[in-house]
């Protein structure tokens, strides 16, 4: 028999495998970094500074209460909110993994 000479990931299947795939994937479009400065919402609810975004808003909701009588009070709710946001993303950590084989002495 002769031997085979194909480059094979040494998966059975005849169909392409994780394995078989790059290593390094192209960027999606929706993931790219933009400037922070390419979104800017205008609303009197939102304000601006050098270092934050605040932006203020109403959540809406209703309490339920069921009565003795099996009759339904919906009292609506609004509970006001305040989002902060730092404009300067914090720099965070790189990890870099690699698998190995642990051998014994």
């Amino acid at each position: 028999m002769a031997p085979n000479t194909t480059p094979s990931s040494g998966n059975a299947s005849p169909t392409a495998s994780v394995i078989d795939a790059p290593l390094v994937s192209p960027v999606h479009p929706t993931a790219a970094r933009r400037p922070s400065d390419a979104i800017t919402v205008q609303s009197e609810n939102t304000i601006y500074t050098d270092g934050y975004v605040t932006s203020k808003f109403n959540n809406r909701g209703a309490d339920v209460v069921v009565q003795e009588s099996g009759r339904y009070v919906i009292k609506p709710t609004v509970t006001p909110f305040e989002l902060r946001t730092q404009l300067k993303v914090p720099k965070t950590g790189y990890v870099v993994s690699r698998f190995f084989k642990l051998s014994r002495c």
